[in-house]
């Protein structure tokens, strides 16, 4: 999961202001910061909040 869901900036949609999840992000297809999905998703809080 975390292959595809990690963070980072999008130096093009936000100067880089903002951290947002890679894939979801790309999955929103995001040209405006708007569009961006933050870090961490709701795949990656699932993931923790199931965590042993």
């Amino acid at each position: 999961m975390f292959d595809a869901h990690w963070p980072t900036r999008f130096p093009l949609i936000d100067f880089g202001l903002g951290i947002a999840c890679v894939q979801c992000t790309r999955d929103a297809k995001a040209t405006v910061s708007d569009q961006m999905v933050a870090w961490p998703c709701a795949v990656v809080e699932k993931a923790i909040a199931n965590a042993p």
